[in-house]
């Protein structure tokens, strides 16, 4: 057997491997000798059919295929036993070039390179807290305490938003068979809670009874059924109820037990350190986040074409075995544009990958057992489950243990990187400014809307 190395473009090895006929003949009698086992051939016991009629049945171009594949598979191992490659290798082409020769191409693809970016060019955001933003996060906790709080008086009168009510409901299907039955329980009516539950009480008195029906679309998750269905949701309220805050002064900071201290003062003390505690946290967890992603964008892959199209090509076999091909397809327009998305996608996924992979080889880290099993420790209460079971678990799942590991590897690529990149500190917008901010983008997706309605009308005309 000969090697020859055809091409190389970026992590894409394609080699021609060349047989002559002696090589490949002790495979076609390994075949010749399976067929014989396998298969009853007409008027010979299984196994005692002659090898040369076996052949000639077969036919000899179709077991020289098979033997070469059988041939080739060893030689492949073989190849690519000292090269560290990303998929399977794939078998391009298979010919005979003549009777006494045979050629096979295939394409290995290799684990590409990846070229980080200078680190000082990785720029993030640093948030800074201004008094008024602190004074904010103060009065929006106290506005908390106080609804924890709240004294609930029975009204007279209609329910409306900000009250609270005790509500019970029950549900059918059309058929008119039970589905849920909430015993009364308080309820209370925010205007942003667009529960239909919620937003049907405001209006109704206590003892007052009502029905409504909701439909639901096949694909909906609050239907089980799996085809559009209707339900039927009879509520009543027992009571209406004003909620009436209480005063912020030292006997509400005695009340809350916030804090060790009897003035409302220690209270907004308290809040303001664990205020920017918390704030600290997510400042840092968003600088991380922004490293990793700067990080990402900014490496360059050397991927190839064809290596592109193995993920392009797995991941739509996928999609259309678990059926979720066509709603993709409706959701992104176009044929185009969902396999552009596929490949930026895995693209994506194995930059951060290997530059992540290459960046925690040069920080000399290490993750070790010991450090597994305490991040699983602070994990799994998150997860639900106790720290015994949560390992239970990843001791058979090595799947999800292997993300957790690489979720451990980003976290520490983040803190090694931390002062390696750019950091600028920027004041973080009163809430004042957010709201100008989003009702300024809303007047300008408003104008564009416009803009296009216009354009598309007089295209029409």
């Amino acid at each position: 057997m000969k090697q020859e190395l055809i091409s190389k473009e970026k992590n894409l090895e394609t080699i021609k491997f060349k047989y002559e006929n002696s090589e490949f003949e002790p495979f076609i009698s390994q075949e010749i000798q399976k067929a014989s086992r396998e298969y009853q051939i007409p008027g010979f016991r299984k196994g005692k059919a002659p090898k040369g009629l076996i052949r000639k049945m077969i036919g000899e171009d179709r077991l020289k295929s098979l033997a070469l594949e059988e041939l080739i598979k060893n030689d492949i191992e073989e190849t690519i036993k000292e090269k560290d490659t990303l998929m399977l290798p794939s078998i391009e082409n298979l010919e005979f070039p003549d009777d006494n020769h045979a050629e096979v191409t295939v394409q290995i693809h290799l684990k590409p390179e990846v070229t980080l970016p200078d680190y000082k060019d990785i720029t993030v955001d640093k948030y800074v807290p201004s008094e008024e933003n602190i004074q904010e996060m103060i009065n929006e906790r106290l506005k908390q305490l106080q609804n924890e709080n709240a004294i609930l008086e029975p009204k007279d009168g209609k329910a409306e938003f900000g009250d609270s009510v005790r509500m019970s409901y029950v549900v059918v299907n059309e058929e008119g068979r039970e589905l849920f039955n909430q015993e009364a329980k308080e309820y209370e009516l925010l205007e942003d809670d667009k529960r239909d539950i919620i937003q049907n009480c405001i209006g109704m008195e206590a003892g007052e009874e009502k029905e409504y029906t909701k439909e639901y679309a096949a694909d909906d998750q609050a239907n089980s059924t799996g085809k559009e269905t209707k339900y039927t949701y009879n509520i009543k309220v027992e009571e209406v109820y004003n909620r009436v805050m209480p005063e912020l002064n030292d006997d509400f900071a005695k009340e809350v037990k916030e804090v060790e201290g009897d003035t409302l003062e220690e209270l907004k003390a308290n809040i303001r350190q664990e205020a920017m505690e918390a704030f600290d946290e997510t400042v840092k967890n968003s600088i991380k986040n922004q490293i990793i992603n700067a990080l990402v964008e900014d490496s360059e892959i050397e991927l190839s074409d064809a290596t592109k199209k193995e993920f392009l090509e797995s991941a739509v076999e996928s999609m259309k075995k678990d059926n979720s091909y066509d709603s993709e397809l409706e959701r992104v327009g176009s044929e185009t544009e969902l396999n552009d998305a596929i490949i930026d996608s895995n693209v994506y996924q194995l930059k951060k990958l290997y530059a992540i992979s290459k960046v925690f080889k040069e920080s000399g880290e290490e993750i070790t057992d010991e450090m597994f099993k305490e991040y699983v420790e602070k994990m799994s209460p998150a997860w639900g489950m106790t720290a015994e079971q949560a390992m239970g678990f990843l001791e058979k799942d090595h799947n999800v243990r292997a993300r957790i590991r690489e979720n451990m590897m980003q976290e520490k690529v983040a803190d090694y990187l931390m002062d390696k990149c750019t950091i600028e500190e920027k004041e973080l917008p009163t809430k004042e400014e957010e709201k100008e901010a989003e009702e300024q983008a809303d007047k300008i997706i408003e104008e564009v809307e416009k803009t296009a309605e216009r354009i598309e009308q007089e295209d029409k005309e």
